[in-house]
């Protein structure tokens, strides 16, 4: 597998699994047997005063010493932000942090609106987030153009 990833087996994989077990068995040493739930935050961790890793794992650590293994590709994305904008939850108009007020025509939804999640969020939130605020952006957004409130000539920053 290593071979197929032109990875160096002995360096990488061998000597970074063996480092990683090694903390966690450092970490595990004469601490009170927990039952791996990966539900709970276990506090199975890889930091101790015997050994420590740069990149510190908290909780779900274990020793990685038993094959079969495999490789997978991970790539980086936004899944959505804990600090977003904050919106008018009944319209999803953007709130300006300068005025208080909503900005007109101008509206948010998905994974950029903010303050609805703090410290950890149940999955496929983002989706239901630009449902629910979409629906209402769309709703509002529609109502400015067939009552034609909001024509303004101005920029949006002036808005602000």
């Amino acid at each position: 597998m290593a071979a197929e990833l032109s990875i160096d087996c002995d360096v990488v994989v061998v000597g970074g699994c063996a480092g990683f077990s090694a903390a966690v068995s450092a970490a595990q040493s004469g601490a009170k047997k927990v039952k791996w739930d990966p539900a709970i935050r276990d506090g199975l961790s890889t930091q101790s005063k015997q050994s420590s890793l740069k990149v510190p794992k908290s909780n779900r650590a274990l020793t990685i010493d038993e094959g079969p293994f495999m490789a997978v590709k991970v790539g980086c994305g936004v899944t959505f932000t804990f600090g977003g904008l904050e919106v008018d939850p009944n319209t999803a108009g953007v709130i300006s942090n300068l005025t208080g007020r909503t900005v007109p025509g101008v509206f948010c939804a998905g994974e950029m609106v903010g303050a609805l999640f703090y410290e950890n969020y149940p999955g496929g939130s983002g989706l239901t987030s630009g449902a629910v605020f979409g629906r209402k952006a769309g709703i509002h957004a529609a109502e400015i153009v067939k009552t034609g409130a909001g024509q303004s000539k101005t920029s949006v920053s002036s808005r602000l």
